[in-house]
C-alpha cells in the first residue's frame, strides 16, 4: 500500500496530464470561445462608458472593477459619438 501511494505522488508531481485527449479538446475549446468573450466584455466597457457618459452611472460603481477595465470606460465615456445615430 505504501508504494502505491509514493507512486501516485510521483504521478501527480511528474506533470502528467491525466486523460490527455480531453486536454487537446478543452484547449480547442477556450481557444474557440476565448475571442467571442473578449468582445462581449469590450461590448459591456462601451455600455458602462454610455452609461457614465449619460450620467446613469457613477465612476464610483466601477468600484472592484481592473484598473485596465476602468481605464478603458474612462476612455469610452470621453469619446464623442459623432455620426452614430
Amino acid at each position: 500500500m505504501r508504494q502505491s501511494n509514493q507512486q501516485n505522488k510521483w504521478q501527480r508531481t511528474s506533470g502528467e496530464r491525466p486523460n490527455c485527449g480531453n486536454w487537446s479538446y478543452l484547449t480547442q475549446r477556450r481557444k474557440e470561445i476565448a475571442p467571442q468573450v473578449r468582445i462581449q466584455i469590450l461590448g459591456l466597457l462601451t455600455v458602462f462608458g454610455d452609461l457614465i457618459r449619460e450620467g446613469k452611472l457613477n465612476a464610483s460603481d466601477l468600484k472592484g472593477l481592473a484598473e485596465d477595465k476602468i481605464a478603458h470606460i474612462r476612455w469610452e465615456a470621453t469619446r464623442s459619438n459623432m455620426g452614430i445615430c
